[in-house]
């Protein structure tokens, strides 16, 4: 019995584990698609920066002076989307981080809580083990005082028969004397007839 619940206390842990390294590795490969997007948005960002500020930026400002504060504007739009892409890049950093140390303390907890449990698994064996020798021991010791009871009603069944066997002796020295003297007393009435 105690044995089914020592494996049922080691199927939990063994499924709790599984699942923390499943959600360990989960976590790593969100935290690899996190850090590769935000490369190539800033790659693609720095062409279009190297875009607008060479030869050919400078040709279609050119060429297009009446669009000028259109052109304008969308600089300045792509401005605020380099600095927001490069403070979604940072956040994401962040968050990868925050990830990687949330996974390595989830699974340093697991591997705390596997080794206590395993602990606590080899007491309990111990344990199981110790109360085995006690129950041997034990029953040598009821096997033995059944011998020694057994070995005592010999004995008394002994003692009885020799008690029995007096009492006979005794009724029979009794019973011979009763006759010696009443063959006596029966002689001496004889003799006075």
């Amino acid at each position: 019995m105690e044995s089914g619940r020592i494996e049922e206390a080691l199927k939990v842990m063994f499924k709790v584990r599984n699942e923390a390294e499943e959600e360990v590795i989960k976590k790593e490969k969100e935290v690899k698609k996190l850090s590769t997007w935000p490369k190539q948005l800033a790659e693609d960002t720095k062409k279009w920066e190297g875009l607008w500020e060479g030869e050919f930026g400078k040709k279609v400002l050119q060429h297009q002076s009446n669009k000028l504060a259109e052109n304008t504007t969308v600089v300045t739009e792509m401005n605020s989307n380099i600095q927001y892409c490069k403070q979604m890049i940072s956040f994401k950093r962040m968050s990868q981080q925050r990830l990687a140390e949330q996974s390595r303390e989830l699974y340093k907890n697991c591997q705390h809580e596997l080794n206590r449990v395993q602990r606590e698994i080899s007491w309990l064996k111990d344990q199981v083990a110790e109360w085995k020798l006690k129950t041997v021991q034990n029953e040598l010791i009821v096997e033995k005082m059944k011998v020694d009871l057994e070995n005592t009603n010999m004995t008394l069944l002994d003692k009885r028969a020799m008690v029995e066997e007096m009492k006979a002796d005794l009724e029979e020295q009794r019973r011979q004397r009763f006759l010696a003297e009443l063959h006596h007393k029966g002689h001496n009435i004889m003799k006075e007839l």
